[in-house]
C-alpha cells in the first residue's frame, strides 16, 4: 500500500511539474513576442507572416478563415501564453 502510495506521489509531482513547465514556456512566448523589427529578421517565411499577421489581426480584433488555416499552432500559443500571463499576474496580486 505505501509502495502504491509513494508512486501515486511521484507520478503527480512529475505531471504538474511538466504542466508548469509547458504554462511557462508558453507565458514565455508570449511575453517574448519579437517587435516589428525583429520580425523583419525573421527567416522562415511562414514564421515571419504568422507574426506579422497576428500583429495586424489583433490589432483589428478579426482572424480571416486563411491566416487561421496557416498560422493557428502561432494564434493558439500566443493566446494560451497571453490567457496563462494575465492569470498568474492576477494571481500574484492576490485577485484571482
Amino acid at each position: 500500500m505505501k509502495k502504491g502510495v509513494i508512486v501515486l506521489l511521484s507520478f503527480l509531482h512529475c505531471f504538474t511539474s511538466v504542466s508548469a513547465n509547458y504554462e511557462q514556456d508558453l507565458i514565455d512566448y508570449f511575453v517574448n513576442s519579437p517587435s516589428l523589427e525583429e520580425i523583419k529578421q525573421i527567416e522562415d517565411p511562414v514564421e515571419q507572416y504568422c507574426e506579422l499577421v497576428y500583429f495586424d489581426a489583433y490589432m483589428r480584433r478579426e482572424f480571416s478563415d486563411f491566416e487561421n488555416l496557416v498560422c493557428k499552432e502561432t494564434f493558439v500559443k500566443k493566446f494560451e501564453g497571453e490567457l496563462l500571463y494575465k492569470k498568474t499576474m492576477l494571481t500574484h496580486r492576490g485577485i484571482y
